[in-house]
């Protein structure tokens, strides 16, 4: 009896080979290749007579199911950890089983969830804890505080915030040294610049209230909404969301103004499509128009009412669909102070409403639910040395 079976897992470039060979039956897949296709080549017993094939992989198939003489079965959204794929055919429906195989298929954890980074989590949150509890000590033996007292506790608190923090940045950057593929690269990138945006806000929450300036500055556009996306990513993969990105027209190499606002901006805006969509998929569109660089966040989510959307701007202010969720109500508020701040405008509106996203485009899924965050940033264009000021997209 002869049988041939080729696992392949789907890839950006298109679809790869898994080697089946192993004498263990033994096959890893990484966590960003969730989508696997088993495809079983002609079966044929000891006689040469074919065999029905049925083919079962543990936690996805409710039963077996029947590929015939040869065939193929795609699994898609596998679960990380240990599923069992088992194969087995016989001569007819109702005869014997004269061939069964197995093999063990093992989807890798996502860096964000492995061991070590469950100890950053918890270093974090000791930290932040032990330092709530020392200010709150130091504070509670000095009951006529006054604002400078108050200050001098806060600048306190952000010492002990940054101490870790600085650690963690110095701990990536002597990773980054050690020999490394190019997607752990990204992963350190992408957590260093974490890091340095959570250290650039507790800079400026130790401020007093309203002095946080813009620290304007030349950046290109689209390795900052990339670097965004990178980011977030992760967050859409664990919901089996989809996020779709697309740059309008033509793209400015280089514009200038607050980089870290924008990405502040724009990840908080993400953010909260992402925890309020459930299905579907949510997408950053970009485009450049008469010196204004404007941005829409869609999602398909369940959309915020008309009578809502102005009053969700608000400090603390929360929708009832949401109370169930973690959050204070202050992301939209800090993004419309920042977006005031740059001289530009943010706007909520219903994805269905016509005009809401530019030259009809909206959710690929069709769906008529959703919100959109659209923002308009006027911002100049930096015409740098031997550098087109811009580049037409495809």
């Amino acid at each position: 009896m002869n049988a041939d079976l080729e696992l392949q897992v789907l890839r950006a470039r298109g679809w790869r080979t898994l080697p089946t060979g192993s004498p263990t039956r033994l096959i890893r897949i990484d966590w960003r290749e969730p989508v696997l296709r088993a495809v079983l080549h002609p079966v044929s017993g000891q006689a040469g007579e074919p065999l029905s094939c049925h083919m079962h992989l543990q936690g996805m198939d409710r039963g077996w199911a029947d590929v015939g003489h040869s065939g193929w079965r795609i699994y898609t959204h596998l679960q990380h950890g240990r599923h069992l794929l088992q194969i087995r055919a016989a001569p007819g429906r109702r005869r014997p089983v004269c061939m069964a195989a197995q093999w063990e298929v093992w989807v890798m954890l996502p860096p964000w969830r492995r061991w070590w980074a469950w100890l950053t989590y918890l270093g974090f949150g000791m930290g932040g804890i032990g330092a709530s509890w020392r200010a709150g000590r130091w504070c509670a033996a000095r009951p006529g505080l006054d604002h400078v007292g108050l200050t001098q506790g806060m600048a306190d608190l952000g010492h002990e915030l940054r101490t870790p923090l600085a650690g963690l940045l110095g701990m990536l950057e002597l990773l980054a040294a050690t020999p490394v593929n190019r997607r752990q690269q990204r992963f350190l990138l992408a957590m260093r610049q974490s890091g340095e945006l959570l250290l650039r806000l507790i800079d400026d929450a130790l401020r007093p209230m309203g002095r946080a300036a813009l620290r304007p500055a030349p950046f290109a556009p689209e390795a900052l909404c990339m670097g965004v996306l990178e980011l977030m990513s992760p967050l859409a993969a664990d919901k089996g969301l989809s996020l779709q990105y697309r740059w309008l027209g033509a793209c400015p190499a280089m514009l200038k103004g607050d980089a870290a606002r924008i990405e502040q901006l724009l990840l908080n805006l993400l953010g909260n499509a992402i925890k309020y969509t459930s299905a579907g998929e949510v997408g950053l569109v970009a485009c450049w128009r008469a010196g204004q660089w404007w941005l829409w966040i869609h999602d398909t989510g369940p959309g915020i009412p008309e009578t809502e959307r102005r009053r969700v701007f608000r400090r603390f202010v929360r929708l009832p669909a949401t109370a169930g969720s973690v959050g204070q109500g202050l992301g939209l508020a800090i993004c419309r102070n920042w977006v005031r701040r740059m001289g530009g405008q943010i706007t909520l509106l219903a994805a269905s409403r016509c005009g809401a996203l530019p030259d009809g485009l909206g959710p690929r899924s069709g769906a008529m639910g959703g919100t959109v965050a659209r923002i308009r940033l006027p911002l100049p264009v930096v015409e740098a040395a031997g550098m087109p000021a811009s580049r037409r997209r495809p």
